[in-house]
């Protein structure tokens, strides 16, 4: 299921109006895949992963 959203991350990551410096948290059961775009589209923000209950820790 993840990999059907990916050709989707990148148009909406770049969508995404994000503050500078901002901290976004991922809260979910995915692979971080749409999180991983916005961090990319969005260099100075910062982001932390929680997945299955449990903190997968920030991402960069």
């Amino acid at each position: 299921m993840a990999a059907m959203s990916d050709v989707e991350n990148r148009p909406v990551a770049a969508a995404c109006t994000v503050p500078a410096g901002a901290t976004v948290v991922d809260v979910g059961g995915g692979h971080g895949r749409l999180l991983r775009e916005v961090l990319r589209a969005k260099p100075t923000m910062t982001a932390r992963r929680i997945a299955a209950g449990r903190d997968a820790g920030p991402m960069a």
